[in-house]
């Protein structure tokens, strides 16, 4: 197996803001297996809209060779992919603070490349939160535009450093804009500022096996500003489609939007490549210094822990305003799951049952019938909120905020759906306009709510 990992590779969630790849995330992944690379990075264009599907796919394919080695340990394949690397990464565009639509300066502002790829889900979750804010702020500017700061990442990551990796990416970044701009006390200091903000055992110059007059001569000058600064170089191939014979289809495809693309020097090398195929497209260094990237790639992957993404519903949230319920009075310690939602750890549930009782006071409905209805309700809330572990006090709440600003906003609220209007707790919090008590049917509100199902409700 080869010990190449390829930390720059794009999927069709590139394409999310112009044209840009033609891989598929599963063909990548089982390209790579079949090459035997040690693993790749999907580095998409402002997007981590694969990461999912990608992790779904390596998890199924794992369990698949773990299974296969059981009775033949020596499969080659399923080797390769017990020992499969899959990087969660971003390829985000570093542009100055402040850099919005009405202050752009064209010819002046660029937006540059940079790569991140997740160590472990607390990396992810700061790339996430790097991604939303890029989002955020995005703009139209010849294309749309999603610019992140350089104090994002010194605010995201600053407090909580470790956790993600950063290569200085295509040609497009900025350290080899300035590098090639012979501009290199500017270069030397973006590298100190990366350094200090990923940690120098998580910061790598990438070079890439174009052949292209520029991308050759990057190639050479960062070879040896890494040697003069101690920083680590590792290889990627920017993959936009998966072999070099697609490279006609991929030119096609760029070109099949509006206006005509550059399909030219950048993208002829632009695809998934072998160890041995890299290593004879970079002849021109020194074997020495290919085989220390090569090492450096491996390095890389192993960086990575395994995480998953997957976890349990979680409930949205909303701020919670108690001062609305600070004249609330009523007996209510005959009923003890009532009792429990007043006095439970969990803020979610005594603002639901406070938000029940402020309205059914001023209802006035609160006799024996509706009180021991909403007992039985709120036992079967809390048990299935236990068996969970997740309040569905928290899911009222929020549904019942969503009605509130529909109703705000001079809008409808439709009738529901499935068995809601079985419950007298959604009726007192509005989030439902008939008392189900008074209805000419039977309406048991365990059609809606039920220990035996125990999951967030419809």
């Amino acid at each position: 197996m080869s010990i190449y990992f390829n930390n720059h590779c794009h999927t069709d969630m590139s394409n999310i803001r112009m044209l840009d790849s033609t891989n598929k995330i599963n063909k990548l992944i089982d390209y790579a297996i079949e090459l035997e690379l040690k693993g790749i990075a999907i580095t998409d264009h402002e997007s981590i809209g694969n990461h999912i599907k990608g992790l779904q796919y390596i998890k199924s394919l794992k369990a698949s060779a773990e299974k296969t080695l059981k009775d033949n340990p020596d499969d080659k394949r399923a080797n390769v992919i017990k020992d499969f690397v899959l990087g969660l990464g971003n390829e985000i565009y570093l542009c100055r603070d402040g850099l919005n639509r009405d202050n752009y300066v064209k010819g002046e502002d660029r937006f540059f490349h940079f790569i991140l790829i997740a160590k472990d889900k607390i990396g992810h979750h700061q790339i996430r939160l790097l991604s939303s804010r890029a989002w955020n702020r995005s703009f139209w500017q010849f294309m749309e535009r999603t610019p992140t700061y350089y104090s994002d990442i010194e605010e995201i990551i600053g407090n909580d450093k470790g956790h993600l990796i950063a290569t200085t990416a295509c040609l497009g970044g900025f350290f080899p804009t300035l590098l090639m701009s012979g501009k290199i006390p500017q270069a030397l200091n973006f590298l100190a500022w990366c350094k200090e903000m990923f940690g120098e055992e998580n910061f790598f110059i990438e070079i890439q096996p174009g052949l292209s007059k520029d991308q050759i001569e990057f190639n050479k000058s960062a070879i040896e500003i890494a040697k003069m600064t101690g920083t680590r170089v590792t290889i990627a191939t920017d993959a936009h489609y998966l072999k070099a014979e697609d490279r006609k289809v991929h030119e096609s495809f760029l070109n099949s939007g509006e206006g005509d693309r550059e399909t030219g020097d950048f993208y002829a090398a632009t695809y998934l490549m072998s160890e041995a195929e890299i290593r004879s497209k970079l002849d021109y260094l020194d074997s020495a210094q290919v085989d220390k990237a090569i090492q450096e790639s491996f390095d890389l992957a192993n960086l990575i822990e395994p995480y998953d993404l997957a976890h349990k519903q979680i409930i949205p949230r909303i701020p919670l305003d108690f001062n609305k319920f600070k004249d609330l009075a009523f007996s209510y310690k005959n009923y003890p799951y009532i009792t429990k939602f007043f006095e439970s750890p969990y803020e979610e549930d005594s603002y639901f049952i406070s938000s029940i009782f402020k309205r059914g006071l001023e209802l006035k409905i609160l006799d024996e019938v509706h009180l021991n209805r909403i007992e039985q309700e709120c036992e079967e809330i809390w048990i299935v909120s236990e068996k969970i572990e997740e309040r569905l006090s928290a899911y009222f709440i929020t549904i019942q905020k969503i009605i509130e600003l529909i109703w705000e906003n001079d809008s409808l609220v439709g009738p529901w759906r499935g068995s809601v209007g079985s419950m007298v707790t959604a009726y007192l919090m509005d989030i439902i306009q008939a008392d189900p008590l008074t209805m000419p049917t039977d309406l048991p509100y365990w059609r809606f709510v039920s220990r035996g199902r125990a999951e967030l409700a419809d």
